[in-house]
């Protein structure tokens, strides 16, 4: 048995996440793993990168998201009355280029439309733009997860598993330490980080036994934030940085000068220090008692068949009356009465004495334009034009 990792953050998960893609191909490499799926906070910013990084280590790329379900319409900038929430996670992963192009949509309209604290979308644009992805229920931020704890999951996996059918999997996860992991971090030297850790933990269990009496199919994921394990620290900085809180508290004597120092009890945490990029053998360790969830990570990489054409040239298409080609003959028709004045008109002339101006003017445009179409490059020169008029 062997196990992929599919849910994954890189440096672009803004703040919150800090392996680059190169490294986690690399890692991936490293840890014999045949495929390796990457799912940043609401944006695609490092697929292509991590494409490519995969494709160099000879490992599977999965391109997926973290994207953000509001729990109401996304245009409403608001929270939740019924939850406090502005938004729940969800995991969504590309089985192909249908599933890249809807992916690539949910995260546009995320930002454009949706934007209030994250990139949103709400559940009537998801199922406007399921086809080809796959669904995964997400960590202890998603709606699966909250419902658990707070309300009623069988109404949302009902939902979820309307629109995704056999491509939904529910989302397992367990970030225990051990002993001697608890006592190297020093987590029981402040109380309250001990008391985080032990009650994530517990609602994390509640929230898997939940999703398996469902009988739906489980996967086992990690939510990996940094490469290694003893990252955490440097991950830790990283979120006060976006916090604006200082990780420590330094105490200074009269004189100013510093004689101790203290964490910081009002600095961001992660509830567990074990949110690294893990290997196949832990989690099946991990997961022994539920090996299916195991085995289903297997599954879900066999179905994501994404391949990205790096060859062809992608080149933007201008909405017009008829052709793009016909509509750019006309502009530039319609501007060299514009452009050429008498004055410039007569200085052609002082340049070419013995070629009528206009008739210069239409040759060397027939010219341009011999080299412009071929090119395709019409549509592309009039969204320059139109972004500039």
């Amino acid at each position: 048995m062997s196990w992929v990792p599919l849910h994954v953050h890189s440096q672009f998960s803004i703040l919150d996440a800090s392996g680059s893609v190169k490294a986690l191909a690399k890692k991936a490499k490293e840890l014999n793993l045949k495929s390796c799926a990457i799912t940043d906070n609401g944006n695609l910013y490092g697929a292509v990168e991590f494409y490519q990084a995969c494709e160099k280590e000879k490992v599977q790329p999965i391109i997926g998201c973290e994207i953000y379900i509001s729990p109401q319409e996304h245009t409403l900038k608001k929270k939740c009355p019924k939850s406090g929430r502005t938004s729940f996670s969800l995991q969504l992963l590309a089985k192909n280029a249908v599933g890249y192009h809807n992916l690539c949509k949910l995260t546009s309209i995320g930002f454009i439309e949706g934007f209030y604290y994250d990139p949103r979308v709400d559940l009537e644009t998801l199922k406007k733009y399921k086809d080809g992805l796959i669904c995964l229920t997400g960590d202890m931020g998603s709606r699966a997860a909250w419902e658990v704890l707070n309300g009623n999951l069988e109404p949302w996996i009902d939902e979820l598993q309307n629109l995704f059918q056999d491509d939904l999997y529910l989302e397992l996860m367990r970030h225990t330490m051990t002993e001697e992991e608890i006592a190297l971090d020093k987590m029981q030297e402040e109380s309250w980080v001990y008391q985080n850790y032990l009650d994530y933990i517990a609602k994390q269990e509640r929230v898997n036994q939940a999703l398996l009496k469902t009988g739906l199919k489980v996967v086992a994921t990690n939510d990996s934030h940094y490469l290694e394990r003893l990252d955490w620290r440097a991950h830790e900085i990283l979120l006060n940085i976006a916090s604006g809180e200082t990780s420590e508290i330094w105490e200074r004597d009269s004189r100013g000068n510093p004689k101790n120092r203290i964490p910081n009890p009002k600095r961001r945490t992660y509830s567990s220090h074990a949110h690294h990029f893990r290997s196949a053998e832990e989690m099946e360790k991990l997961f022994k008692d539920i090996p299916q969830a195991i085995s289903n990570t297997l599954e879900v990489a066999k179905k994501c068949e994404l391949k990205l054409d790096f060859k062809t040239k992608h080149y933007p298409v201008y909405k017009c009356e008829g052709s793009a080609v016909d509509y750019l003959w006309k502009l530039c028709k319609e501007a060299i009465p514009h452009r050429y004045t008498p004055d410039k008109l007569a200085k052609v002339k002082e340049l070419y004495p013995d070629e009528d101006p206009l008739e210069y003017i239409q040759k060397r445009l027939e010219f341009e334009m011999s080299v412009i179409v071929p090119k395709e490059m019409s549509d592309y020169l009039l969204i320059v034009y139109d972004f500039i008029n």
